[in-house]
Order: structure tokens, then C-alpha cells, then sequence
């Protein structure tokens, strides 16, 4: 788990709280579950409005990786790429078909499938590129999503506040 995303949650959380008691209020006012829908769900709608169910996917599993993030080892990789190399150069590059899951992504592994099948160098670097793109971009429209979710919030929450304090009938919360 990264502890420094949990401890931005913590702080954050624990600052409205405190703000709320310092200035004297109860921190039930705070959780108030009507005003909470409107502002959480409302966002989420608002933001699925514009955006594909692959996109709110994806966002889901960005925000895992914001509390667990995957580790990549570079010097495993480092060490198992010149481990290929190495077998490469003392049998063929056909010897390396039977260790393609060795490097443990999709991406390195049609990298070297395509080095195996001997793929024009050219060829291999524009199709990597490619790739590299497409991840890329699908990553940010998941970023985009998220952001979304934040633009709208705050124009639900006002709406969240006037459905929790109404004066016109007299009472709050």
C-alpha cells in the first residue's frame, strides 16, 4: 500500500474534521448521507454522461494503484534481459520462444515475440511505439474521468449544502 497516499487521506480528512470542531460544530453535521449521495453519485452520473463504461473501468483501476502500486523491479528485468541476451547469442533467437513470459508484461513479451519472428527493426520500433501510445492515451481519458468526477463535485456539493440547510422550511440537517 502506498502510505503516502493513505496519509494524504488521512490528513485531509482529519483537516475537515478539525476545521468543524475548532469552529464549534458537531461532526454529525458532517455526515449528512442525502447531501453525500447527491454530491458522490451525482458527480459519478454527470461524469458517465460523457465517458464510456471502459473508461470508468479503467478509472477504478487507477485509483487502486493509487493505494497499491504496481512494483516493477528494474534490476530483475535488467538481469533477465541480459539473461536473453546472453542465450541469444550462444544458441539463436528462435532458443527464446520458450522463456517469452520471462519478462512478466504483455507489453515486453509481444516486444520479444515480434524480436523472435524477426521483425524488421524499423518495423518493431514503430509497432512499439504504437503500443506504447495507445496505453498512454487509454490511461489519460481514465485520468480524464477521475478529473471529471472533481469538476463536477463541486457544483453538486452546493446542491448537496441546500438540500441539507433548507431555511425555507425552518430547520437544518
Amino acid at each position: 500500500m502506498d502510505l503516502v497516499t493513505l496519509a494524504g487521506l488521512l490528513i485531509a480528512f482529519s483537516s475537515v474534521f478539525l476545521a468543524n470542531w475548532l469552529g464549534g460544530g458537531e461532526i454529525v453535521l458532517l455526515l449528512n448521507l442525502p447531501s453525500a449521495i447527491i454530491v458522490i453519485v451525482g458527480s459519478i452520473g454527470a461524469t458517465l454522461i460523457q465517458s464510456s463504461i471502459q473508461e470508468a473501468i479503467r478509472a477504478c483501476a487507477l485509483l487502486k494503484w493509487s493505494l497499491f502500486p504496481p512494483v516493477f523491479d528494474f534490476n530483475s528485468s535488467r538481469a533477465a534481459i541480459n539473461s536473453l541476451a546472453h542465450k541469444a547469442r550462444r544458441l539463436s533467437l528462435l532458443a527464446l520462444e520458450s522463456d517469452i513470459e520471462v519478462l512478466g508484461s504483455n507489453f515486453s513479451n509481444r516486444a520479444l515475440q515480434m524480436v523472435i519472428d524477426g521483425a524488421d527493426p524499423e518495423l518493431l520500433e514503430g509497432r512499439l511505439n504504437d503500443d506504447a501510445t495507445r496505453i498512454y492515451n487509454k490511461r489519460m481519458k481514465s485520468i480524464t474521468f477521475i478529473e471529471s468526477i472533481g469538476g463536477y463535485a463541486p457544483t453538486l456539493g452546493i446542491m448537496g449544502f441546500c438540500s441539507w440547510f433548507n431555511p425555507s422550511d425552518g430547520k437544518s440537517g
